[in-house]
């Protein structure tokens, strides 16, 4: 993959995700894709194809987080990967404000390993910093609380 069409995708995957409309976002992804969130409170999740991936994104767009941060922009670094298959990759960074406290924010938001086949997604894999947008967000206490089991 040549640096242009990473930065390019890069670019759109960043639009995309700043003005969350992850339609758009899915759109780069293979039919057979798979998007990968390897930690997780409930261990790891592997979507496999296009409609896993849609409908995760339709959760996302529904997560009570995502109306607690204002973003303003999503800005990457991309990193190519050498060796035989089209992959980078990615550090995404967030600046925005929290809507509850009022407070500027930049962070990183997450990390992905991306890899591209005929200019589409086939594999993503996702590494979100989702401790740093909880605390962005003003939530960190109830966010805590909520993992502690009875």
């Amino acid at each position: 993959m040549q640096s242009t069409e990473m930065a390019t995708l890069a670019e759109r995957l960043c639009e995309a995700l700043a003005t969350r409309d992850y339609e758009r976002f899915t759109r780069e992804f293979a039919n057979e894709a798979i998007f990968e969130i390897p930690f997780g409170p409930e261990g790891g999740v592997a979507l496999k194809g296009l409609p896993e991936i849609e409908a995760h994104f339709a959760r996302v767009a529904a997560s009570p987080l995502g109306k607690l941060i204002q973003i303003e922009k999503i800005s990457s670094v991309q990193h190519p990967h050498s060796g035989p298959s089209d992959s980078f990759t990615l550090e995404y960074f967030v600046d925005g404000e929290s809507v509850r406290t009022k407070e500027r924010f930049k962070i990183q938001s997450s990390i992905a390993v991306i890899e591209v086949k005929d200019g589409k997604i086939v594999r993503y894999k996702d590494f979100p910093n989702t401790l740093g947008l909880v605390a962005a967000a003003g939530i960190l206490p109830q966010f805590a609380a909520g993992l502690s089991k009875d």
